[in-house]
């Protein structure tokens, strides 16, 4: 059930946000839930219009601005306004793709802040004059590999589209919120009552 508050909407997880989150509870301060992608520039690097693509893709997605709270010790969600950010920037032409590599690995290994943070962090690199990247890490309980996917691949595509001087034509991406919806009415129908009656049954008998 939603709860509203201090403007804000919370909204329950859902069930594979639940098993993320009782996964994390087990492992904390561990990077389990952490994916890590990269992405890579070449040619044209503009970092001031790489910086601008990612904003706008936060913008348009707003399942990205999800945060995680503790209501009475209840695992809930709510979403934050796009404010726009400066994403960090790291200068890696003197070292070479093995150091590239080493620290990717380090920043996959890195644990994120569960509770009323970002589960999303971007930074901005350089490799030398013609090459660039982003490192792009979200936590599974907004995100997973498909997911990641997709969100890599509108920062690409608003990026060429900023670099080729035309004004990106990004749609909305749809909230997480309509899964909640759909989630909670199969909950609530016949179908499940049956689902449930089968497995409990196949179980039983294991």
């Amino acid at each position: 059930m939603e709860k509203k508050g201090n403007a804000v909407t919370y909204h329950p997880l859902s069930a594979n946000q639940t098993n993320i989150w009782n996964l994390e509870s087990l492992f904390l301060g561990t990077p389990i839930n952490v994916i890590t992608t990269e992405i890579r520039i070449n040619h044209r690097v503009r970092y001031s219009l790489i910086q601008e693509a990612i904003n706008i893709v936060l913008e348009k997605d707003v399942s990205l601005r999800t945060r995680i709270c503790l209501d009475e010790g209840v695992p809930a969600q709510y979403t934050v306004p796009f404010q726009k950010e400066i994403f960090p920037f790291l200068d890696f032409s003197m070292t070479d793709e093995e150091g590239i590599a080493h620290w990717a690995e380090a920043m996959s290994k890195d644990p994120m802040p569960l509770y009323d943070e970002p589960l999303y962090r971007c930074i901005v690199y350089r490799i030398d004059a013609n090459s660039a990247g982003i490192l792009v890490r979200m936590h599974h309980i907004i995100s997973d590999g498909w997911t990641q996917l997709m969100v890599c691949n509108r920062i690409g595509q608003v990026y060429l589209d900023l670099v080729a001087g035309k004004q990106p034509d990004l749609a909305e991406a749809p909230p997480y919120t309509n899964h909640l919806a759909a989630e909670q009415e199969y909950f609530d129908s016949e179908e499940f009552q049956e689902d449930r009656a089968f497995w409990a049954g196949q179980l039983s008998q294991a």
